[in-house]
């Protein structure tokens, strides 16, 4: 951005008083003007803060002081005097100051933008703009004061310019990166987001009064809504990327359905496309309610493909926070139930609320009930898979226990040096079975409360569609009560896993603590040593005291491959299935 810059001023008259001025501050500002010229700023600087002092409060010697500081590398110091300058009474006074706050907004916005404006960091775009907006707003002042200032002018167009120009970068930018960095589900959710975004401005601009600034606005939401079509080619790329059958992998008879599956997903895909470039030319056209049925129609194919591919965990996990928000804004919408009588009878409590979006609300409470249809249909057909899963990993628990030797009797006697350690190991449930067990549980729970999740669901949208938020309400608590009872096998086996977990680290630390270190063995190899002049006696009970160490030694080293082999099973076994970790 080429900025025309700061200029500097000397008039030797008080502006507005017709007095002459002191001879020494004259003198002082006309050394510091000429010192100015020359680049001596440091010089300049201290000649007019001598003559700020000598003549406080003039706007002149408070402007050339601020200039000076402007020089001096010192944009903050120099905007305090720039500010007092703009009060001055000399419009073309004021005109200056007022250019050159801008100038120096204009000037930290280069700074942060350095050398390579696209790709400047996420969180100093908004600075960024802030320092450009107010430079326009400095402009504009000076502007108004002095409406033939050409250069406020020029630097004025050029922002709006580089604004509009620097956006759409960024927002390229943003749109490559999403597509490159973002999994196959991350992105479907984006898309959503941003058409749910683009079908709210259209709801409130259909409530809004003709005006340029609105006609601007659909104009905008038009153009955004063709940029979204463009995201629909590269989810389809993902879609055959997460279908495709990995390289040097044969093809099985399951490739078959996969295909089936991936003619779906792309021809859905498509049809959400077709409907977000109809929105778009229908907002073209102004007919803001008809772009928003085609927004929503678009939605719809959306959240089929997200149904297709989404896992059960997952989808159960966003079911509950969706119905979570839905039960929060039907409590907060309502009247209070605790006012007093003669306020209940002013407005009643069965009224709708006037700030609650019965539209939006009906859409979520819609999608929830499709939600809890598929979670019943999933759990019914993945429970068989889960359930050989958890039979797999309890036939092969066993079999790991029965290649075991047989310990010793001694070893599950606790002793200083062994704890019962061995034995409690024993005795705890395997984690893996543990959380194959939950994923079993809570499909089997899935098939039985998921239809009573989908009927309450779906009285509470019919409720909605009637704008009955008090009647909807209940069964909206309920179904979120349900989902709730649903997910509860999967909150008690991460539980379950932390205090795993938590246990592991109390055994990893006790071994390292019972390891031998080399001082140890040096007394071993002196004590041994020492045998030859002992009496038999002694012997022999060090040679017991040795063998039974020995033994527990076995034990332990035993009791570590132990649970080496559970944690490679449970690696195996944890990837045949996706198993959320957000419980």
């Amino acid at each position: 951005m080429n900025f025309r810059q700061s200029t500097i001023v000397l008039l030797l008259l008080v502006v507005g008083t017709g007095a002459i001025w002191d001879s020494k501050v004259v003198q002082r500002v006309r050394t510091g003007v000429r010192h100015f010229a020359a680049g001596e700023f440091e010089k300049a600087a201290e000649e007019f803060a001598a003559a700020d002092s000598e003549l406080p409060d003039n706007r002149t010697v408070q402007f050339d002081r601020a200039a000076t500081l402007t020089a001096m590398g010192k944009p903050e110091d120099a905007t305090e005097f720039y500010q007092q300058a703009a009060l001055a009474r000399s419009a073309p006074l004021s005109a200056a100051a007022h250019y050159n706050m801008g100038n120096i907004a204009a000037n930290r916005a280069q700074q942060l933008l350095g050398d390579d404006p696209v790709n400047v960091a996420s969180e100093q775009r908004e600075e960024v703009l802030s320092e450009l907006l107010s430079a326009v707003g400095h402009y504009r002042d000076c502007l108004r004061v002095e409406s033939g200032h050409d250069n406020a002018r020029h630097n004025l167009e050029l922002i709006r310019l580089f604004i509009k120009h620097i956006q759409a970068e960024w927002e390229k930018r943003d749109r490559q990166k999403a597509r490159e960095e973002l999994g196959l589900l991350e992105f479907l959710a984006m898309i959503e987001q941003k058409q749910i975004l683009l079908r709210q401005v259209a709801k409130e601009l259909t409530d809004e009064q003709e005006s340029p600034q609105r006609r601007q606005a659909i104009r905008e939401t038009a153009d955004s809504q063709r940029q979204l079509q463009e995201e629909i080619e590269p989810l389809k790329q993902k879609i055959a990327a997460e279908l495709q059958v990995p390289a040097g992998q044969q093809p099985s008879p399951d490739d078959d359905q996969t295909q089936q599956v991936k003619t779906l997903l792309d021809q859905l895909a498509d049809d959400a496309a077709a409907a977000i470039l109809r929105s778009s030319d229908q907002l073209q056209s102004a007919d803001l309610r008809a772009a928003r049925e085609t927004q929503l129609d678009s939605l719809a194919q959306l959240n089929q493909i997200y149904m297709v591919l989404v896992p059960f965990n997952r989808l159960l996990q966003r079911a509950i926070q969706t119905q979570e928000g839905l039960v929060s804004q039907s409590e907060t919408s309502l009247p209070d139930t605790n006012q007093d009588e003669e306020d209940s009878q002013d407005e009643p409590a069965s009224s709708p609320p006037t700030t609650f979006d019965f539209d939006q609300n009906t859409w979520h409470q819609i999608r929830v009930t499709d939600w809890a249809r598929l979670l019943s249909l999933k759990a019914a057909a993945e429970l068989p898979q889960v359930q050989e899963q958890l039979t797999a990993a309890k036939a092969s628990a066993e079999a790991t226990e029965s290649v075991q030797p047989p310990a010793d009797d001694n070893i599950n006697e606790q002793s200083p040096t062994d704890g019962g350690d061995s034995a409690q190991t024993e005795a705890s449930p395997d984690p893996t079975q543990q959380q194959l067990q939950a994923q079993v549980d809570v499909r089997q729970t899935a098939v039985e409360l998921a239809p009573q999740v989908e009927q309450h669901s779906l009285t509470a949208q019919q409720e909605l569609q009637q704008q009955q938020v008090t009647e909807a309400l209940p069964e909206q608590q309920e179904a979120l009560k349900l989902l709730k009872e649903i997910a509860k096998p999967l909150k008690q086996d991460q539980g379950q896993q932390d205090n795993e977990d938590e246990q592991q680290n109390q055994d990893q630390q006790q071994d390292k603590q019972q390891e031998p270190d080399s001082s140890q063995q040096d007394s071993d190899e002196k004590k041994k040593q020492d045998q030859d002049s002992k009496p038999e006696g002694d012997k022999q009970q060090q040679q017991e005291q040795q063998q039974a160490e020995s033994v527990l030694r076995r034990a332990r080293e035993r009791e570590r491959e132990h649970r080496e082999q559970q944690k490679k099973l449970r690696r195996i076994l944890g990837g045949l299935i996706p198993v959320d970790k957000d419980w």
